[in-house]
């Protein structure tokens, strides 16, 4: 199994691609793959990635790679050159989408060129096609995100931002931790996208359990999103 350092951290190298997939075009292109980056944070809603594509195959025209395709990434442990599947849990799966096709640069000579994908999370393409206009009376703010959340955010068989190019699975869906927060309060919610309710909410709640605890955020982790 790979070691972490004392701040538990693995070194660079530990991770391998086991599969970048493109699963409208049913195409694993690991092999043309030269970076990947993942990224997430507690002031981000969603999930993003890059990844940098060294491609002699011309996919963007030829398969083609559009923004709103799919994408599966895999990443696993590696070690003495093998992918190996982690037992501590420790591999990543992501499910992203496209959201666009950067830093392309043609070495004519070569018949080569590279560039960057950047993806972001389901999440993210259903927050940018849902709108939301809904009365709340007397509830908690957790449990209002939580009805958002399951009614237009994580809806099982969703569509990607660009429709027919990107169908997401319910295997895709991932859960929602709501720490409950004090108090029941009416509000109406004039058209807005989900992500602005869920950032709107956060910073009136407060925990049921500390009435001086810090400020609520709504995040994606690769595990599950959290408010």
């Amino acid at each position: 199994m790979a070691l972490k350092n004392e701040q538990g951290y693995f070194a660079p190298g530990t991770f391998d691609w086991k599969k970048v997939y493109i699963r409208d075009h049913d195409e694993d292109i690991r092999f043309k793959v030269l970076e990947i980056n993942i990224f997430e944070s507690i002031f981000q809603p969603c999930m993003t990635a890059d990844i940098t594509i060294l491609d002699a195959d011309n996919m963007v025209a030829n398969l083609p790679l559009v923004e709103g395709n799919v994408i599966d990434i895999h990443l696993g442990i590696n070690e003495d050159d093998k992918i190996q599947q982690s037992v501590d849990g420790s591999d990543i799966k992501c499910v992203m989408e496209i959201i666009k096709i950067t830093n392309r640069i043609k070495m004519v000579s070569q018949d080569i060129q590279t560039y960057t994908l950047r993806l972001a999370s389901v999440g993210w393409s259903s927050n940018a096609r849902t709108r939301i206009s809904r009365a709340y009376k007397q509830q908690k703010y957790s449990a209002m995100v939580q009805d958002i959340f399951d009614s237009k955010f994580q809806t099982q068989g969703n569509l990607g931002l660009y429709g027919a190019y990107s169908e997401f699975y319910n295997d895709d869906i991932k859960p929602l931790d709501a720490e409950e927060t004090h108090g029941e309060y009416s509000v109406v919610i004039p058209r807005w996208k989900p992500i602005q309710c869920f950032n709107w909410l956060a910073g009136r709640s407060q925990s049921s359990n500390r009435k001086d605890a810090v400020n609520y955020v709504f995040y994606e982790d690769k595990e599950q999103y959290n408010f």
